[in-house]
């Protein structure tokens, strides 16, 4: 059985991701990509186990990234300086995947177990030497 918060909505007293209730099936949305959410408490059809759930988990991620350029030494010399290198670097900066669109991170453990996805980092940087 796979009662969680993508086959009940608020399982545990907690929210469904967005995408489902605004995806799911009503009389009013019939052409919808989810079956009808049930708030009961037992278990529903919803909750089966069924390749229905199953989403293409493959990904591309730009996992590290930097980019950086050196002043040349007949410029800073000038300054008194012998090198002079500045740098932009970033980390998690973009994942291309079918599962974005359901706010998953493709490389958490699970799809809900509480995981904090990954954070996007960037950083600017200047090296020197006198």
């Amino acid at each position: 059985m796979d009662n969680t918060a993508f086959t009940k909505v608020f399982y545990h007293g907690g929210n469904s991701p967005k995408f489902l209730p605004e995806n799911s099936w009503t009389p009013e949305h019939t052409n919808a990509e989810f079956p009808r959410l049930s708030m009961v408490t037992v278990s529903t059809n919803n909750a089966y186990s069924s390749t229905f759930w199953y989403r293409n988990g493959n990904y591309l991620r730009v996992k590290s990234f930097q980019l950086g350029y050196t002043i040349p030494g007949a410029i800073t010399r000038k300054a008194g300086v012998d090198k002079l290198r500045l740098f932009v670097e970033g980390s998690n900066l973009f994942t291309f995947s079918e599962l974005t669109k359901y706010n998953i991170d493709p490389e958490q453990p699970g799809v809900n177990n509480g995981y904090y996805p990954q954070q996007k980092t960037l950083s600017f940087g200047l090296n020197f030497s006198l």
